[in-house]
């Protein structure tokens, strides 16, 4: 355990912390579980860096760089298991995402810049739980759900990302994503990011629907999402009944609370111009 203090590029002085560097994961959780209130994790560190520079002085950062477990891509038969540590960069260039789960490298290859995704890490992005962040949109739609080592109760569990929401990201320890395979579509929007974006995705059983679900993101507490009622109908029949059904899956939306720019009403009226275009998207696609 070594202890670190400096100057930031801002000039603003870092508080002093102690740097654990665990090589395994329970080593990680036992490090997080001893002051997990004052305890900072360190993974591709864009973001805790910004935050160190802002005054945020935790006594305690645990490094998960040389965390082998949390560093790996799996596709498996029935689901894609990603480890918390894998940057943006890997998920992008990963042969085995792009021919199991194409929509995956291709969304990543979007965030941010190529600085940005070499570094940034998957968990990172999640855990950061930033409203204009786009990952968890996405995992919503897929239907993944979080590994995660919780405090105080010190035990594991598995989340969805709505009952992730739920809780707060700082008592909190990613270890892993898993995303079951299944037949879908997905598109997305990003035209307006950050004020508003979307993320649709369609299961389908040959031609038939059996479930959609939405998200949007532009809220300040992180992304909404919305479930299509209709389950059964077939991709000729939902065409012919398109604005309809749009009209009544965008009413269902929570109401957007921005962070700032457009208003909360014009968010509504934009969302339902967006599910309109990207459902329109999938049910044309050959």
């Amino acid at each position: 355990m070594l202890e670190f203090s400096g100057i930031a590029a801002t000039r603003r002085r870092i508080a002093p912390f102690q740097l654990c560097r665990p090589d395994s994961l329970r080593q990680a959780c036992e490090s997080f579980a001893e002051a997990p209130g004052d305890t900072a994790v360190l993974a591709g560190g864009i973001d805790l860096a910004n935050r160190l520079k802002a005054g945020y002085a935790p006594r305690r950062i645990v490094a998960l760089n040389a965390v082998k477990e949390l560093q790996d891509i799996r596709v498996l038969d029935d689901r894609i298991e990603i480890g918390a540590a894998v940057s943006h960069w890997q998920v992008e260039n990963h042969e085995g995402l792009k021919g199991s789960l194409p929509c995956l490298p291709a969304y990543v290859s979007g965030l941010g810049n190529i600085r940005v995704r070499v570094q940034g890490t998957i968990g990172g992005n999640i855990m950061a739980a930033e409203p204009a962040y786009e990952m968890l949109p996405l995992l919503g739609v897929l239907g993944a759900k979080l590994n995660i080592f919780i405090m105080p109760e010190r035990r594991w569990s598995m989340l969805s990302i709505p009952e992730f929401m739920g809780r707060s990201p700082a008592a909190s320890l990613l270890a892993s994503i898993t995303i079951p395979r299944r037949c879908c579509d997905v598109v997305w929007d990003r035209q307006l990011r950050p004020s508003l974006g979307l993320v649709l995705s369609v299961e389908w059983c040959g031609d038939v629907i059996q479930s959609a679900i939405a998200a949007l993101t532009g809220d300040r507490s992180g992304p909404v999402f919305a479930s299509l009622e209709t389950s059964g109908l077939g991709r000729a029949d939902a065409l012919a009944s398109l604005s309809g059904i749009v009209s009544e899956w965008a009413s269902r939306f929570p109401s957007i609370r921005p962070v700032n720019g457009p208003s909360a009403d014009y968010c509504r009226e934009v969302s339902g111009v967006m599910l309109r275009r990207a459902f329109h998207r999938i049910l044309i696609a050959e």
